[in-house]
């Protein structure tokens, strides 16, 4: 009879182990695959910010690869600051604060598009290089424009 319950005892302490190992290998596994998703997420944002028609340096209609028009992106600053083009912007966007900044020469940082998400436990942020173009100087400099995503685990 005690042999019995020595076995059993010892089983379900076997079985426990196991599965507090199991429940951290996924543990880990599903904070990867979010971290995953997530850095995917910013970067598809970021294409779609640098190519945006709205952002674009362009001159008789041909458009530069990783450019950003600095006057264009000033009044697109302004527009999405406004309630109405901040929800036209989500679906493009979704939770997320893109920000312009200007390496060389230095200059203030500026707020593409901002929506974060209230109570977010994750922030998740990227940045790419990206040419900078003042057509009313003729001059170009180089810049940075960096994503913020935000998401709930």
């Amino acid at each position: 009879m005690f042999e019995s319950v020595a076995i059993l005892v010892i089983f379900f302490f076997l079985i426990a182990f196991g599965a507090t190992i199991w429940y951290g290998a996924q543990k880990t596994s599903l904070t990867k695959d979010l971290e995953q998703t997530l850095t995917t997420n910013a970067l598809n944002i970021a294409l779609r910010a640098t190519h945006a028609p709205e952002l674009d340096c362009s001159l008789l209609g041909v458009q530069q690869q990783e450019c950003i028009d600095i006057t264009k992106a000033e009044q697109y600053a302004n527009i999405t600051q406004q309630e109405q083009a901040r929800l036209m912007y989500f679906e493009l966007f979704g939770f997320s604060t893109i920000t312009l900044t200007q390496l060389y020469p230095a200059r203030e940082p500026l707020i593409l598009y901002t929506n974060p998400l209230q109570n977010a436990t994750t922030i998740h942020t990227t940045g790419l290089p990206i040419l900078i173009q003042n057509p009313a100087q003729q001059t170009n400099s180089f810049g940075m424009i960096t994503i913020q995503t935000y998401a709930k685990t």
